[in-house]
């Protein structure tokens, strides 16, 4: 029989709901059509196989990704039958974090193209896409602040929704129209735009500054200018930053697959330890070693340097 994932607002001043469901191994049960004319929904999968239907298709949902359902959307849900499901289900009401009452400029400029955009739709996550793990790491800050409910979580839950928001935005190119009426990138934006994506792919490779060059088709010089006039750095300073991100990265969501600082510099494109630790040192304000102490000492401090480093890499 079709069942129905039930949740409540434990406070209707605050409609933000975060459940943790489990369904078993052989449970073949699915949920029936859900429409949440007024609430948008994230899914996270922690364990298993998790299948959306949306009106644009089904969806295959493993753990480490997510997915999130825009109001308006019709979805239902299923598992697999070869393992247990486990994922968290944060449902809110966007209006908590943006004011859609009345036909105002924030509605207009913020809420309503993202609505827009992926109605009827799922959009999927994962965390091995850097843009994508910057939205779940996110929702993950809701679960947590929700979960712990420190002092003051109801404020924490809408930056995030909001910054979520933005960066559902900025990604996936619903920014705000120039003056002209139109919004097409510039060329110099379409060329660091492919220059980051080739250094997230390679940013372990001993990479120089004429590959990055090589691969937008430009010369050394026009690639250095090209990032200073986008990026206000060098494509240089760039990808030393984006790898101590993904070092910082690694220690503070698997350390235990560190043997060392020397792999772990290794495994990010620093050949010389001493370096690693002196970029480390400059863009955290810490070493290596220090910052996974720190991990396990004071995790909001930790929490703070990381979401800091990861602003500066991915714009939020």
């Amino acid at each position: 029989m079709d069942t129905e994932l039930r949740y409540d607002y434990p406070n209707p001043d605050y409609p933000v709901s975060v459940n943790f469901w489990e369904r078993k191994k052989g449970d073949s049960a699915q949920t029936e059509w859900v429409v949440r004319p007024d609430e948008a929904e994230v899914l996270v999968v922690n364990n298993g196989e998790l299948r959306i239907t949306c009106d644009d298709g089904l969806h295959s949902v493993v753990a480490g990704q997510g997915v999130l359902i825009t109001p308006g959307s019709r979805h239902r849900l299923a598992s697999s039958s070869a393992e247990d499901t486990a994922f968290y289900s944060v449902v809110f009401r966007p209006d908590f974090a943006i004011d859609t009452s009345t036909d105002n400029d924030i509605a207009s400029r913020f809420f309503t193209p993202v609505r827009e955009r992926f109605k009827n739709t799922c959009l999927v996550m994962d965390e091995a896409n850097l843009r994508d793990e910057s939205a779940l790491d996110r929702i993950n800050d809701i679960i947590a602040a929700n979960t712990i409910k420190k002092y003051g979580y109801e404020m924490a839950t809408k930056g995030y929704i909001c910054m979520l928001w933005v960066l559902l935005l900025d990604f996936y190119g619903m920014v705000e129209a120039p003056f002209n009426g139109k919004n097409v990138p510039s060329q110099d934006e379409l060329r660091v735009k492919s220059a980051i994506a080739y250094m997230e792919e390679s940013y372990a490779d001993p990479i120089t500054l004429e590959d990055i060059a090589d691969r937008i088709h430009v010369s050394r010089n026009e690639c250095c200018r090209c990032f200073k006039r986008v990026m206000a750095v060098s494509p240089v300073d760039f990808l030393i930053r984006l790898r101590i991100f993904q070092a910082a990265k690694i220690l503070y969501k698997d350390p235990l697959s560190v043997d060392s600082i020397s792999e772990l510099g290794f495994r990010t494109g620093f050949n010389n330890t001493s370096y690693f630790n002196r970029m480390f040192k400059r863009y955290l304000e810490c070493t290596p070693r220090e910052f996974s102490k720190m991990l396990k000492t004071d995790s909001d401090k930790a929490k703070k340097i990381y979401d800091s480093l990861q602003e500066s890499v991915t714009g939020i």
